[in-house]
């Protein structure tokens, strides 16, 4: 019976992790979704919390497909659906996959503008902008300058970092060496020592 051996992997899969046998409960998880995934959503609750267990135990990637199952056919009028849809799209960031991430985000930010995870929402964007093959150094700039204001964090000082990076690129080494005092102090130290 498909169901009773779903039932069984389902509790191989949380005793697994209990123990810090992740990678063998990720392999039962698979097994399921790919082969009796109804089974598991029959209780979104008990497959919510399920999720949210394999995210804190390093397995965002599934924890992510079982929301992302869980969203599918559920209306936004469903009690869960504003929190599925931000930690769908904010766990399949910390698995890098970055193009369903951004798109869940996204729909997060167009379905929710004033949401109960507004900010957690925009920070989980933030960072993804790094990930994202933007080409338009106008546009990177100017988001660049976005982040180093928007927030006093590694976005803040990963947002400084590219952004001289992509003056030093550009050949404005001037406007690079301003940027941070940090950096200026160190390339003045550099000079000196170079007796320039």
């Amino acid at each position: 019976d498909l169901d009773m051996a779903s039932e069984a992997a389902i509790r191989l899969a949380q005793n697994s992790i209990d123990v810090g046998k992740v990678d063998e409960a990720r392999d039962y998880l698979i097994k399921i979704l790919n082969a009796n995934r109804g089974f598991l959503l029959k209780d979104e609750q008990s497959a919510y919390g399920l999720a949210q267990k394999l995210a804190l135990n390093g397995l965002e990637g599934i924890a992510a497909q079982i929301t992302q199952a869980l969203l599918e056919g559920r209306a936004r009028v469903n009690t869960l659906y504003e929190p599925l849809l931000k930690d769908t799209g904010l766990w399949y960031a910390a698995a890098k996959e970055v193009a369903k991430a951004h798109t869940y985000l996204s729909r997060y930010q167009e379905q929710f503008s004033q949401g109960q995870y507004e900010e957690e929402v925009q920070e989980g964007l933030d960072k993804l902008f790094f990930e994202l093959s933007e080409t338009n150094s106008t546009k990177l700039e100017a988001y660049y300058d976005t982040l180093r204001e928007r927030y006093d964090n590694e976005i803040s000082q990963k947002a400084v970092v590219e952004k001289i990076k992509l003056l030093t690129k550009e050949e404005r080494y001037l406007e690079a060496l301003n940027l941070d005092p940090v950096v200026r102090e160190m390339a003045e130290g550099a000079l000196k020592e170079e007796g320039i």
